[in-house]
């Protein structure tokens, strides 16, 4: 989820599911960081995990698509259009990609053949993530807007006025949309249906140019925080905690097997990190 160089109460929202999370292992709260992948990887923007278990990431300067297999193997999956941002999948194993250069949407198909424009007219379409009911939810940065894609194409801007829209990701079992805005440091969340849909609520605006977000799966929230080449999280009372440093230019974090993989837009591979909550 690309960023800039230079960088009331809404009843249908449960934000106390990130507010509860334990001191992270290592030094300080801090974990330890290791980078793999650093010879077959570069500038890694996009990542993300299928329900068959593939995992991918895309680069951002090349376009390519990559699975990866191991800590210590990626294969060449599909080749899109370079300034490549984020990257999702569907419940049926498809990849989506928001093509930042390029201002659409691109669908890839499970099996790596072939790709199509699945929505198109954005300025700088950057963060996206899926929903269980596979309706996908795209930021667009420069237009500050989040829209979401219905399975029949159709587009509903469900959200504009944003700083920067960026990173997205969806929790509380589907029910709740995470936005961030980077240029105001800030994390929001909207209902993505009811009579609260598009109403936000802040979740922190402590964030320093935040960029790719995650829910882990005990339910707290991660932030890629771009400049500072660190990860955050929110422990309790919403209270920013660093739990990683050192990074290239973290753009996208992803859980896989009890540990973190950050894609790093400013070097070389992936980094992992452990930390246990």
């Amino acid at each position: 989820m690309r960023i800039l160089k230079n960088i009331g109460t809404i009843a249908l929202i449960s934000v106390a599911l990130i507010y509860s999370i334990s001191p992270a292992a290592g030094a300080a709260g801090e974990a330890v960081v290791e980078t793999v992948l650093v010879d077959q990887l570069t500038k890694t923007e996009g990542i993300a995990a299928c329900p068959n278990g593939k995992v991918f990431t895309v680069e951002n300067g090349t376009g390519r698509i990559l699975q990866i297999l191991s800590d210590k193997k990626a294969e060449m999956f599909f080749q899109a259009s370079p300034g490549a941002a984020g990257l999702a999948c569907d419940s049926k194993n498809r990849l989506f990609l928001a093509e930042y250069s390029k201002s659409d949407v691109l669908m890839v198909s499970s099996d790596g053949k072939k790709g199509d424009v699945y929505a198109s007219g954005f300025k700088t379409p950057n963060g996206i993530t899926v929903g269980p009911d596979d309706v996908v939810y795209v930021s667009d940065s420069d237009a500050g807007t989040v829209t979401a894609i219905r399975k029949d194409g159709v587009k509903e801007v469900m959200l504009s006025g944003i700083s920067f829209a960026n990173g997205l990701a969806i929790g509380d079992e589907g029910a709740v949309l995470y936005v961030a805005q980077t240029l105001s440091n800030k994390v929001f969340a909207t209902p993505v249906s009811g009579d609260n849909k598009g109403k936000k609520k802040t979740v922190s605006k402590e964030l320093k140019t935040v960029d790719g977000i995650a829910i882990s799966p005990e339910g707290v929230l991660y932030a890629c925080l771009f400049t500072t080449g660190e990860l955050a999280r929110l422990g309790d009372g919403g209270k920013v905690e660093i739990a990683a440093k050192g990074l290239q230019g973290p753009a996208n974090p992803l859980f896989i097997n009890g540990a973190i993989y950050v894609t790093n837009m400013q070097g070389k591979g992936l980094s992992k990190i452990k930390i246990a909550e």
